[in-house]
């Protein structure tokens, strides 16, 4: 089991960091893993006061993993 298997799992909560101060930075929170291949999440549009859901393949975590912008806590300023 990989470093990024441990981190993506049902339940857990990541922190999406690409600078500070940056708009796209989020919370997201991993509701399912399908086909073990699909990562089902959702963020809290504040905005709009809902929750979005997203489906992303996990070859995008791996991809911010290497970059540096998966976080398990959330950056302090």
């Amino acid at each position: 089991m990989s470093d990024l298997d441990k981190l993506i799992q049902p339940g857990s909560r990541l922190y999406i960091d690409y600078g500070k101060g940056r708009i796209h930075n989020r919370i997201i929170h991993i509701r399912a893993i399908v086909d073990d291949e699909w990562v089902v999440s959702r963020t809290w549009w504040k905005s709009k006061r809902r929750w979005h859901y997203d489906i992303d393949h996990i070859m995008r975590f791996e991809m911010m993993q290497e970059a540096g912008n998966l976080k398990t806590e959330k950056p302090r300023p």
